[in-house]
Parts: structure tokens; C-alpha cells; sequence
């Protein structure tokens, strides 16, 4: 009988990535692509994010989501990509949302204030 070992990811560093447009650059993208084509998610190693950022990051997330359904479904777009996508009956346990432009400034703030209109600096 075979032992099964504890199962593992790709990892690629995109600290150390390649220019894009050079033919590094391109194996890279076809090498992610495979990966998440057999396993379906990768792990990326991008080391300037300290684990503080992190663990912020993973907190607003939470704060957001924490927010009610009719809060977060004021977040609509016309585009079935940027909008508030609520768990439902096939997907009990999928929730996401996503904002259109946001890492333009403006578009993140004013998703900000869409969310909390009283405000948000930790969000923001």
C-alpha cells in the first residue's frame, strides 16, 4: 500500500519574478498556470508584506464581511465580476465581493464610504 505523505503546493517567490515580457516572465506565467490547473491554488511568496500587514489585512477582510447582507449588496455593478456575491443554496459557503478600480484611490474610498457611510479608517 502507498503512504500518503502531507500534500503540498507550488510556491513561486514573485519577489524574485522576472521582468515581464522576457522569456523567464513567460515560462513563469506558463508555470503558475499548471499549477493552478492540477492543484487549483498556489502558494506566492511575496516577502515585503510583514505578517502585521498580514494579519491587518485579514482583519479588515473580516470586518467587511462581517458587515450585514444588505450592506455589502449595496455593492452592485451591472459587470457579475465587481459586485457582492452572497452564499446561496449551490454554494452555501461561498461569499465574495469585489470593487472595480480599486486600487485607484478614489474608487477604494468611495467603496469605503459606500460600506461605512459614518466611516472606516482602518478599512480606508
Amino acid at each position: 500500500m502507498d503512504s500518503i505523505g502531507t500534500p503540498s503546493l507550488p510556491c513561486f517567490d514573485l519577489l524574485k519574478s522576472p521582468k515581464p515580457g522576457t522569456q523567464e516572465w513567460e515560462i513563469l506565467c506558463q508555470s503558475v498556470r499548471a499549477a493552478m490547473e492540477e492543484h487549483g491554488c498556489i502558494l506566492v511568496k511575496y516577502d515585503p508584506i510583514t505578517e502585521e500587514e498580514r494579519k491587518d489585512t485579514v482583519a479588515a477582510m473580516q470586518t467587511l464581511f462581517d458587515l450585514p447582507a444588505e450592506t455589502k449588496c449595496k455593492n452592485a455593478s451591472l459587470s457579475p465580476y465587481f459586485t457582492y456575491l452572497a452564499p446561496n443554496e449551490t454554494v452555501p459557503y461561498y461569499e465574495t465581493m469585489s470593487v472595480m478600480n480599486a486600487c485607484l484611490p478614489e474608487k477604494a474610498q468611495a467603496f469605503t464610504e459606500l460600506m461605512w457611510p459614518n466611516g472606516n479608517e482602518k478599512f480606508w
